[in-house]
């Protein structure tokens, strides 16, 4: 039972001291970038979508602050997009690090905009 469980938080064990080791690895590289392609585009439009289709309507105060906190979003997704279109960052060890930190960063402030 445990074995199960620790190659299901690991799925790599299994691979260890094989050939196809490197072959999962590049194909997990390949669908993640992919999906990073995707899915940043698709916040930046939700972003400016919940500018004008809700915080306009609903008359939020101050307009410019929350104009510009979705505008930043928006281009901030757009730029992580754009690093992922960049051949150098999907050959590096760290093609994971732009994603982690625009989600931390969509975490955070979409955690601080409930609160205020």
């Amino acid at each position: 039972m445990l074995e199960r469980i620790a190659y299901a938080l690991f799925p790599t064990l299994l691979l260890q001291n094989t050939p196809w080791l490197a072959v999962w690895g590049e194909q997990e590289r390949r669908e993640n970038i992919r999906l990073w392609r995707w899915f940043f585009p698709c916040v930046a439009i939700i972003y400016l979508g919940h500018y004008y289709f809700f915080d306009l309507p609903m008359h939020l105060q101050p307009n410019d602050l929350w104009l510009r906190f979705r505008m930043s979003m928006a281009a901030l997704s757009i730029a992580t997009m754009f690093a992922y279109l960049s051949p150098t960052l999907c050959r590096s060890r760290y093609y994971r690090l732009p994603a982690i930190v625009m989600l931390w960063a969509l975490c955070y402030t979409q955690a601080r905009t409930i609160v205020w």
